[in-house]
């Protein structure tokens, strides 16, 4: 059939996807359109998947270093001595909290360094992060365990980078301790078998058909069984050699032989208990399920290729509809387009309108201020204008320069009659002088 196609083992079908098949299908219609589309969503994907195969690496990466440094008792040598909690397989994986992850990051480094001598001061709680990284990146570089990383990409405190630094420190801080690799010791435990239904099987020599199921139950394929048919044989044989002669002359009633056979046969059974681990239990329940599957794939193939072919011309009939609208539609879908761009013609205007907008309102809310303080200052003149208040001052401010001038002028008057006294005394020293002796030279001397 042309919808199966060969896969991985040789002879066995593989049925395609109906997605696959539809693809087909829908190519086929439309022809060669859709090989460009192909090839761009093939380059997504293989990016995809690079990016996918690239975070399980990380991911990996990232468990193995921390499986190794519960190696290095971790939680007793490191989170004891440092007051840190642990921290998950995938911490250092995505960006959470850089300042927290670069802290922790920075600690564990300075202790993966102590493993090679390498002493580096663990960082501060409130240290510069451009520091600690600096610190840090030199001295993975004097030991070559940089991995070509730049202190950009060690700043957030997660990312590849940041889990390959840690692996290679982890497996040399691992070497330098002294890690052996011993033998795994795997421990016994008691296989428990589980219990299987048991079979009760009649032994009776009145039909065939018990004789054939005992002799099926006795085969040599039950090698688990728990009768010794060597035993048992060995002993009828001593048993017929003894008692051979007193059974040919035995005097019992064939009747009630009979009977008490009847009677007894019930109570003889057999029980069998299957081994679940027997291969030949395993095989014959994977032939069983082989030919289940057999049987319900037939079915399950003749269901699919009518929904197949279903599938396939309702996808017509939306194809074939799609170019019917599409063609009725393309008057109004050019009178769609025209109107969109009178819409995005409008809106631009409107931007250009709302910014001229915002600019007057700007505008109107500086004159504003500028009115509201011109009110100000013209109800705080308007206030001192109907105030007394300076006035009264001004009046008492008067009568007390009133005040004062009169006692300067009282004390003017003092002085002036004070001057016009010794004016006055001065001119009858003079007058007294003139009317004297002249007084020679020699009395004066």
């Amino acid at each position: 059939m042309s919808d199966y196609a060969p896969s991985g083992k040789e002879g066995e079908p593989k049925r395609k996807s109906r997605k696959s098949r539809a693809k087909e299908g829908k190519s086929g219609g439309d022809g060669g359109d859709g090989g460009g589309g192909s090839g761009s969503g093939n380059a997504e994907a293989d990016v995809i998947k690079g990016e996918i195969r690239k975070q399980q690496e990380i991911a990996i990466m990232s468990e193995g270093v921390m499986d190794k440094l519960k190696m290095l008792n971790y939680d007793d040598r490191f989170c004891g001595k440092f007051s840190l909690p642990p921290i998950s397989q995938h911490y250092f994986m995505f960006s959470s909290s850089a300042a927290e992850q670069l802290q922790y990051f920075a600690t564990l480094v300075s202790w993966l360094l102590s493993f090679q001598g390498v002493q580096l001061a663990a960082p501060e709680e409130y240290g510069d992060p451009n520091e600690t990284v600096s610190n840090m990146l030199a001295e993975l570089k004097k030991i070559g365990a940089d991995q070509g990383a730049s202190s950009t990409s060690l700043m957030s405190g997660s990312g590849q980078e940041v889990v390959q630094i840690l692996n290679t420190l982890v497996q040399e801080g691992l070497k330098r301790d002294g890690w052996n690799w011993e033998r795994p010791v795997i421990p016994v435990e008691a296989v428990q078998q589980e219990s299987m239904d048991e079979t009760p099987t009649e032994i009776g020599a009145d039909t065939a058909d018990d004789a054939d199921e005992i002799e099926d139950n006795f085969s040599d394929d039950d090698d688990d069984a728990f009768i010794d048919v060597e035993t048992m044989h060995v002993v009828g044989t001593v048993a017929a050699d003894d008692g051979s002669k007193d059974l040919l002359s035995a005097d019992i009633d064939a009747a009630e032989w009979r009977t008490e056979v009847e009677r007894v046969l019930p109570q003889l059974k057999v029980h069998l208990k299957a081994d679940v681990k027997d291969w030949r239990h395993h095989v014959e329940k994977m032939g069983e399920y082989q030919a289940q599957i057999d049987g319900s794939m037939k079915d399950t193939h003749t269901h699919l290729d009518k929904l197949h072919s279903e599938i396939s011309k309702t996808l017509e009939k939306i194809e074939a509809r799609e170019k019917y609208v599409n063609k009725q539609l393309e008057n109004l879908i050019n009178d769609f387009r025209q109107e969109h761009d009178k819409l995005h013609s409008k809106q631009e205007q409107y931007k250009a309108e709302g910014g001229r907008v915002t600019e007057l309102t700007r505008d109107l809310a500086n004159l504003s201020d500028e009115l509201d303080t011109v009110k100000t200052q013209m109800d705080e003149r308007g206030n001192n204008m109907t105030d007394q208040g300076p006035l009264v001052k001004v009046k008492q401010a008067m009568t007390r320069l009133k005040s004062e001038i009169a006692q300067m002028e009282l004390r003017i008057g003092v002085v002036q009659h004070t001057l016009l006294g010794s004016k006055i005394q001065s001119k009858k020293h003079m007058v007294n002088d003139m009317h004297r002796d002249p007084v020679t030279h020699e009395e004066w001397i």
